[in-house]
């Protein structure tokens, strides 16, 4: 399997937090299993020739090239095949600020990346791009196009608050959060829910989860208790039960069993 990150363009670093490639043959075991990991970002994936197609366990086959919102939750695919595809990390305000998209009515959605296109047929490049440099400099032109038209559609105070929150890793509170962003309780609620997808708390706990996550992949703990501790959960129970909910698996079954084919994108064991 072959896992690669790339930066995007310096002009688009403010709405795209990298593009992603993978590689990895068919198992020898029928259909593959995936969940995803809430990780507070939207994005986008490409699937390239030679992959298969992923199938959501609840809402069926998903096209070539599709747009996702935040999540909520973790989610289960399928592939009968080969993971071929590229990706894109979006930044969390990318859905409003890049696509013009009111981001909570999408949030734990994935839709048809080809709709987003406006021009006709400017999607051909993307769809028919025969690897993942040429899906990527697909994507860069798309997103190039898009963050000239909506550029106006950023909210920069919501923007200020939503950085607080991944410089601290999701540990803050709702004071602090609007005098960042310099507005009344109601308007920052409804403003940041319309940037970023997300009530503002839990957006903070999701963040606070993937900063548990990092510690994980680093493994700089040996206890989930120290985890939980270092990243100010109630008790050890209380992480656990916040994992679970965002990945659909417990920790230690991500340390035994998870394999990240991609990041926040775990293979799961057979059977």
């Amino acid at each position: 399997m072959c896992f690669a990150q790339f930066p995007p363009p310096d002009h688009l670093t403010s709405l795209v937090r990298c593009y992603w490639t993978v590689d990895r043959p068919g198992g020898d075991h029928g259909p593959s299993t995936f969940n995803t990991m809430a990780d507070g970002l939207p994005g986008v994936m490409v699937v390239l020739p030679g992959g298969a197609r992923l199938r959501d366990a609840e809402k069926g086959e998903m096209p070539p090239a599709f747009l996702y919102g935040q999540a909520t939750r973790f989610r289960t695919f399928k592939a009968g095949g080969p993971l071929r595809a590229v990706g894109a990390y979006l930044q969390p305000h990318a859905l409003r600020a890049l696509f013009g998209m009111a981001a909570e009515e999408r949030t734990d959605g994935c839709f048809d990346l080809e709709k987003t296109y406006t021009a006709p047929g400017a999607s051909l490049a993307l769809l028919e791009a025969a690897d993942a440099e040429g899906a990527i400099a697909a994507l860069n032109k798309h997103f190039t196009r898009l963050m000239a038209q909506n550029a106006r559609l950023l909210d920069e105070p919501v923007t200020r608050a939503m950085e607080l929150i991944m410089v601290r890793k999701g540990d803050v509170d709702v004071a602090d959060l609007r005098t960042a962003a310099g507005l009344s309780a109601r308007t920052f609620e409804r403003r940041f829910k319309q940037s970023i997808g997300l009530p503002p708390l839990l957006f903070a706990r999701i963040r606070r989860f993937q900063h548990t996550l990092a510690l994980l992949r680093e493994g700089r703990y040996t206890k989930l208790s120290d985890i939980a501790y270092a990243a100010d959960y109630a008790d050890q129970s209380h992480y656990i039960r916040s994992f679970k909910e965002f990945t659909g698996i417990s920790p230690l079954e991500f340390i035994r069993e998870g394999r990240e084919v991609v990041e926040n994108f775990v293979e799961l064991p057979p059977g």
